[in-house]
């Protein structure tokens, strides 16, 4: 099975990394990381918090181009030049296709994750240059490290839920749509949960929305319980039951996710 997922793998890499939008992102990471620099100096008593705010951000958001446009762009367009077929017609199942693409996906997103790191450290040490530093006391690069490896599997986890998108739907619009609602239902339903956990007792919340809150939390990604900018900005060590929890939280709804794509896309009419 294996050495069928890898060449797909591997031509997914290929595909991705040509095209344009990668140039935009390195050329981005080298604006966001002098822009960064500059609005940081303005905050001198919070220069490490705003600094690594910043950077942990333009990462996280920047990646999303991935799933957005990249995983999107990648399987329509083998599915409208019939690229699928030559591949199908090689002994090969879907499965390893879909799982092919996925790998292909996250080798790109690596090297996203990759340059992103290398620009915020960058900027972190540009900045330990420009600005004394007791104003980095607190720094703690471990934490930062951990930080931005969770975001890289909160972008897994949403690149698997687009792939899904993908699987049920022949609209590339429509995917995209999907997969956005995805984030922002992901980035806020535990904030909801929460508001709505302290509005019971006012009993102005009807049953039936806390019941469709709590379903989207089950149902979509919990992206929010990925996310630890908090932690570095603020220099705070990630206590390693709760980083182990999400990574085992994003490693099962990526699984499961997976094999409903697998599932949806070995009926689906390809004619």
């Amino acid at each position: 099975m294996t050495h069928n997922i890898f060449p797909i793998a591997v031509l997914t890499f290929k595909e991705g990394i040509r095209q344009r939008i990668l140039y935009g992102i390195f050329l981005f990471s080298l604006v966001s990381m002098i822009f960064t620099l500059l609005v940081s100096g303005f905050f001198m008593r919070d220069i490490q918090k705003i600094l690594l705010d910043l950077s942990l951000s333009t990462i996280s958001l920047t990646a999303l181009v991935v799933p957005f446009f990249i995983t999107i762009t990648i399987f329509s367009k083998d599915i409208e030049n019939k690229t699928i077929s030559i591949f199908l017609s090689r002994s090969i199942s879907r499965s390893q296709y879909i799982i092919g693409k996925f790998s292909g996906i996250l080798m790109i997103t690596a090297c996203i994750y990759l340059i992103l790191t290398i620009f915020s450290f960058t900027t972190i040490g540009i900045a330990q240059l420009i600005y004394p530093l007791s104003f980095f006391e607190n720094l703690n690069i471990p934490s930062i490290a951990v930080a931005c490896g969770l975001s890289f599997l909160s972008t897994m986890t949403l690149i698997s839920c687009t792939i899904l998108w993908c699987c049920l739907t022949t609209s590339s619009f429509l995917a995209t749509l999907l997969s956005i609602a995805t984030y922002i239902i992901g980035q806020s339903t535990e904030d909801l949960v929460r508001f709505i956990s302290l509005e019971l007792a006012d009993g102005v919340i009807s049953p039936a929305t806390e019941v469709t809150v709590k379903a989207a939390l089950y149902l979509f990604p919990n992206l929010s319980s990925l996310d630890y900018k908090y932690y570095a900005a603020y220099g705070m060590s990630i206590p390693p039951t709760q980083a182990t929890f999400s990574i085992m939280y994003a490693v099962s709804y990526t699984f499961v996710i997976l094999l409903f794509s697998v599932a949806i896309f070995s009926k689906k009419e390809l004619a």
